[in-house]
């Protein structure tokens, strides 16, 4: 990764390093997401959120 004037390259993608973490926690979210779907589809509950 490069650093350059308060933004991380990455590939294509240049981004403040609170949008990095904003992106993580929206790909955590989907995945957690995915998870729950798959779970009531088989007759399971899912456990609470628990964000902090």
């Amino acid at each position: 990764m490069e650093v350059k004037s308060n933004t991380v390259k990455r590939g294509n993608y240049e981004v403040t390093p609170y949008g990095w973490l904003n992106k993580a926690f929206e790909h955590q979210t989907h995945h957690r997401a995915q998870a729950t779907i798959y779970l009531r589809l088989n007759g399971i509950k899912p456990p609470n959120e628990k964000v902090f």
